[in-house]
């Protein structure tokens, strides 16, 4: 996540109905312009509609939809499992720890902002995973997106990976902010990488020994695809 060091970003204002199928509306402004605080035009844009269903390899319906506010209790509780038994997330289960107030205004950041999206993967009821796609604040990068997402041990290798891609690709392409999605993965996480590939990311460059973990080194492969 970029953080704001001192730069007031100014151009962009967003207006947003984010539930499912709701329109968006997207104003530019600049400070300068008051009292006529709209320059253009704004754009209205019907967002794909959520929930989703799909059937996974072992037949199991899984329901793809917005994450909501009330999610954060049981969001905290997923993430902790399985930031605790994945050696592909570049965090350790001790550094996640929010409150529930914590974890309500980070779903909440991507409720307020048009460019982001945060989804949750349910079996019946339970959040079994999520994926979001955080935009960036400013405004010379706002047409960018990181991808993340992680899934509980016994759902992976079913198919809930790609069908949160794919949701998450979907939404993306039909956002006329967002032209890149980028993200970045551990070279020895195979899995991921095909799934990356298969979905239209392309390899942009490897660090080394980006990652490190009780000694041992791991390097970083950035990946990015166009929407």
């Amino acid at each position: 996540m970029f953080r704001n060091f001192g730069f007031v970003i100014w151009n962009l204002f967003v207006i947003c109905l984010p539930a499912a199928g709701r329109e968006f509306v997207i104003w530019n402004f600049h400070p300068g312009a008051f009292p006529n605080l709209y320059l253009h035009p704004p754009i209205h844009l019907r967002m794909p509609s959520f929930p989703s269903q799909v059937t996974l390899k072992n037949g199991s319906i899984i329901t793809i939809r917005l994450a909501i506010i009330g999610d954060a209790p049981e969001l905290i509780d997923t993430v902790s499992r399985y930031i605790a038994d994945s050696p592909f997330i570049p965090m350790l289960p001790s550094e996640f720890h929010p409150t529930v107030e914590e974890e309500e205004a980070w779903i909440r950041s991507f409720v307020d902002k048009a460019n982001s999206l945060l989804l949750v993967a349910e079996h019946d009821g339970r959040i079994v995973g999520n994926i979001d796609l955080t935009g960036s604040p400013r405004a010379i990068m706002a047409h960018t997106a990181m991808v993340g997402m992680g899934m509980l041990k016994e759902w992976r290798g079913l198919g809930l990976g790609a069908a949160l891609l794919e949701a998450a690709i979907q939404w993306a392409t039909d956002n006329p902010i967002l032209e890149i999605l980028w993200l970045q993965v551990y070279t020895a996480n195979v899995a991921g990488m095909a799934l990356y590939r298969g979905h239209g990311f392309v390899d942009h460059g490897i660090i080394p020994r980006y990652f490190q973990h009780e000694g041992q080194y791991h390097d970083c492969l950035t990946m990015s695809r166009q929407v």
